[in-house]
């Protein structure tokens, strides 16, 4: 009986260090892995926690390794924030959120599904390079070694190793999200190249180009004032502009309109000299007639205007054949009145003629002004 008890614990204890000499120690590592160049989509910073052993079997005559193995992935950062490469090109969380403000809007979406990994065991030389994946199941068959290897003397090369795929989801908004930024990013360089032309264009005084860069870049970016500021600029000085153009031609109808009256002042004071001329040879004239033949009554009115409707003659007229001066009354009979008299009410017609004809001028200039 108690040999038999003895051979028992002698054989568990035999199977135990058979399977403890089957079987490394487990070992841990974190490792931080980059997304492989030839993924152009993907999160950057993968950290990798690893827990394996490495196991011996024989079969066949021939002894073969194998590795077990649980990963845990983590999107991780670098240089103190999360990165994400879109289109070959990198996007820092922190610079995102410098130009949109939107912080960790579409990173924290991100799901890590699986890694490949190239991995290599120093003591089994360069021939023993495989693949751990964290999609397949967390035993690895390595290859055939001798029988005697120590297999605690094994261990991953963690420092050679490198990633060749990264699986994930969720990157949906991060990706719409980049979009938009590329965009914004766009729309800024826009924006300082049209106002460097606007501004440009204001200072040579070309109005309208810097109006339509002005413009452009306020349909840019709305909410900036300085583009609005310059507009509102542009358009004082245009209405100033506008506002003395318009008072010079003014001026200068002004000043048409005094060298007219001035040339008219001058005329009438001509026409005025050769009518005294004139009516003082008549005036002598008649006189002398006067005193050499008998005195005569004034004459009739039919005699003055001759038979014609009195009604549609002017105000005033003079008699040709005696160089005489009648005034019409209410009644349209003529009654005889001096020469100053009559020169007087000419004079006045005259200037109040030449005075109509100068305001329709001038509102005929008026008009196309404000036109």
């Amino acid at each position: 009986m108690k040999k038999t008890l003895v051979s028992i614990l002698v054989f568990i204890c035999s199977l135990t260090f058979a399977q403890e000499a089957n079987k490394s120690r487990t070992m841990t590592a974190l490792w931080p892995y980059h997304l492989p160049e030839n993924q152009h989509f993907g999160p950057m910073d993968v950290a990798v926690y690893f827990e394996y052993n490495f196991r011996r079997e024989t079969t066949g005559g021939k002894t073969y390794l194998s590795v077990e193995y649980k990963l845990k992935l983590t999107y991780a950062t670098t240089f103190g924030c999360l990165r994400y490469k879109h289109k070959d090109i990198i996007y820092r969380v922190d610079e995102m959120h410098g130009t949109d403000g939107l912080d960790m809007v579409g990173f924290d979406n991100i799901k890590l599904n699986g890694i490949e990994i190239e991995m290599k065991v120093p003591a089994m030389g360069d021939s023993f390079t495989f693949i751990i994946d964290s999609n397949y199941p967390n035993t690895h068959d390595i290859g055939a070694i001798s029988k005697d290897l120590d297999l605690n003397t094994l261990s991953f090369d963690l420092v050679i190793s490198k990633a060749k795929k990264i699986d994930f989801e969720g990157a949906a908004d991060l990706n719409l999200r980049i979009n938009k930024l590329v965009k914004l990013m766009k729309d800024r360089e826009d924006y300082q190249k049209l106002i460097i032309n606007a501004d440009a264009s204001f200072k040579s005084k070309n109005w309208e180009d810097a109006k339509v860069n002005y413009t452009k870049a306020s349909n840019l970016f709305k909410a900036e004032p300085y583009p609005k500021e310059q507009l509102d600029k542009i358009e004082n000085i245009k209405n100033d502009e506008k506002v003395k153009a318009n008072q010079k031609i003014i001026d200068e109808k002004k000043e048409s309109s005094s060298n007219n009256k001035e040339a008219t002042k001058n005329n009438n004071s001509i026409t005025t000299d050769k009518a005294a001329s004139n009516t003082s040879k008549s005036t002598n004239t008649a006189a002398s007639n006067e005193s050499n033949s008998p005195k005569k009554s004034n004459p009739r009115n039919t005699d003055v205007v001759n038979g014609i409707d009195r009604s549609k003659l002017p105000e005033y007229a003079r008699e040709t054949t005696t160089g005489k001066y009648y005034k019409k009354d209410s009644d349209n009979n003529y009654h005889e009145i001096s020469y100053d008299e009559y020169f007087q009410a000419k004079t006045n017609e005259s200037k109040e003629k030449q005075e109509a004809a100068l305001a329709k001028k001038q509102q005929e200039d008026n008009a196309i002004i404000n036109k």
